[in-house]
């Protein structure tokens, strides 16, 4: 008895200051993970009730779990703004460069089309069962980590900007010389699109070494960029970005006045053999 009244003592001592009390809950399941963080907005969820009926109280949740929770909720908050900044803050820099109003809302529309084609790939692989009865090993993951989705949005929008702006700058300089729309459009993709080509492939090959790690974080990653730099080469860059500028062609350089058009059609046929050579 005088062994429990000590325990208790020391309980009292450390754990009671006032009106205040802190107890200790302990978990079956690791405080990282989505079980986690669901178990912390559960708890939350009723304490909130609780408080409502004793308003002369106040519970809060910390330590352990709330730590990983909050920051995934922190940074699930945040991604609308930084992604939204980060476009935004792009079109005004395509803006100022081409002079043109429709540009810089096509490359948004195709960042914003390359990170939903990614992501989704990685719910597919990550999130559901179609692909455990090749890889039985992804049946033990439960969604991707929070802390891999900024991680791989500014690197897929670095890389989408950059293979953009120098496809779209090697298409102006071939309008500005006085080619037609379309020829531009053409001789630029056909131009550049094995320097792209090339280009992404060795960037696909230099992320699949995350593949390699023993980490989860790493090889979510590696799927992110891997997906996110073959749709912009192979996909958005190659059939995509020519489509719609075909479609909108004169309007892309609205309000930019073009240059009349100077070359022939003999001369556009010889350049696209050079280019063919």
């Amino acid at each position: 008895l005088f062994r429990s009244h000590k325990i208790y003592g020391t309980l009292l001592k450390t754990h009671v200051n006032g009106s205040a009390v802190l107890l200790q809950v302990y978990t079956d399941f690791l405080p990282r993970g989505s079980e986690g963080a669901s178990w912390v907005r559960r708890v939350r969820e009723k304490l909130q009730v609780w408080e409502g009926k004793y308003p002369d109280y106040k519970a809060t949740l910390s330590g352990g779990a709330t730590i990983p929770a909050d920051t995934q909720d922190t940074v699930t908050r945040a991604m609308p703004t930084y992604l939204a900044v980060c476009i935004c803050g792009i079109a005004v820099v395509v803006l100022v460069m081409f002079r043109s109003l429709l540009l810089p809302l096509r490359l948004a529309f195709a960042l914003l089309f390359t990170l939903a084609a990614t992501f989704g790939t990685a719910v597919i692989v990550y999130q559901t069962p179609l692909l455990h009865g090749l890889f039985p090993w992804l049946a033990d993951y439960d969604g991707l980590t929070y802390e891999v989705v900024p991680l791989a949005v500014c690197v897929a929008v670095a890389l989408g900007l950059d293979y953009d702006i120098f496809l779209v700058s090697r298409i102006v300089e071939y309008r500005l010389e006085g080619l037609s729309d379309r020829s531009s459009i053409v001789l630029g993709v056909a131009s550049t699109g094995g320097i792209i080509s090339g280009a992404g492939a060795i960037m696909a090959v230099a992320f699949s070494g995350l593949f390699f790690s023993t980490k989860l974080l790493h090889q979510q990653f590696a799927l992110l960029l891997v997906t996110s730099v073959l749709l912009d080469t192979f996909v958005v860059r190659t059939v995509l970005v020519p489509a719609l500028m075909l479609s909108a062609g004169e309007l892309n350089w609205w309000p930019r006045e073009m240059p009349e058009l100077k070359s022939s059609r003999r001369s556009v046929v010889h350049s696209e053999a050079e280019i063919g050579r």
